[in-house]
């Protein structure tokens, strides 16, 4: 019985993984459609060419992304309306910001507000928690490239605004406005690297030793991930 009941947590876990890799394939191939209405060409695109970069990082298959491609082009002639929403709010002291894209605002504002309402957290206004973030780039090369210095002073010169080693990777932190000129430069430099989007960074994350406590945001922010909407989930919990 042991044996069955290990089998069967192990099958569950797989599943629970398998499920968010998939869903975490659908905000990306959407990332790509609302990406490529503005061009499919990524050389004129920045935008595109980071979400391209995340989309191969994660594995994602390339006829997805021809898909997603060749069907923001055939939107784009159909004046598809979807746009780009973002909400904010608390859950007990810890600031959250959710960006999502539809064609129905009505639609993840209902979703969201239950969502809070469940966890007990309170849905704000545009601006309440944003000054707590600032929108930064995250660029990574595996840390094999070249000598951490080499990266670092290649990283700084082309206007970064720091580097760190995590694990086995280097990431390079750059304002919002000097992600894409920052990004050229690694890449004629090192080559493609291992990821590269814009995020909310937290300015100061908070940390806590309450296991219970973090369960529970974790949790909040997997439910609202959950949400079709939804593409992306920032919060100042370290």
């Amino acid at each position: 019985m042991a044996g069955h009941s290990k089998f069967k947590n192990i099958q569950h876990r797989k599943g629970a993984q398998d499920a968010r890799r998939a869903k975490l394939f659908t905000r990306v191939v959407r990332d790509i459609h609302n990406a490529a209405r503005a061009g499919a060409d990524p050389a004129k695109n920045p935008r595109l060419s980071s979400v391209l970069i995340h989309a191969r990082a994660i594995n994602l298959p390339k006829d997805r992304i021809e898909k997603a491609i060749s069907s923001a082009l055939n939107s784009k002639e159909q004046n598809d309306s979807s746009e780009e929403v973002r909400y904010e709010g608390f859950i007990e002291g810890i600031a959250v910001i959710i960006e999502a894209l539809t064609d129905n605002r009505n639609r993840p504002a209902s979703q969201i507000r239950s969502v809070f309402s469940k966890y007990g957290a309170s849905l704000g206004t545009i601006g309440s928690v944003a000054f707590l973030f600032e929108r930064k780039g995250l660029i990574s090369y595996r840390s094999n490239i070249c000598s951490f210095e080499s990266f670092f002073d290649s990283a700084i010169a082309a206007g970064a605004l720091d580097v760190n080693m995590k694990d086995d990777e280097y990431v390079c932190y750059t304002a919002h406005d000097t992600f894409c000129g920052v990004l050229e430069h690694l890449q004629k430099a090192f080559g493609t690297c291992e990821d590269a989007s814009v995020e909310w960074c937290a300015i100061e994350y908070i940390e806590s030793e309450d296991r219970a406590f973090v369960e529970k945001i974790v949790k909040f922010v997997e439910a609202l991930e959950d949400l079709g909407d939804v593409q992306k989930v920032s919060t100042n919990l370290a």
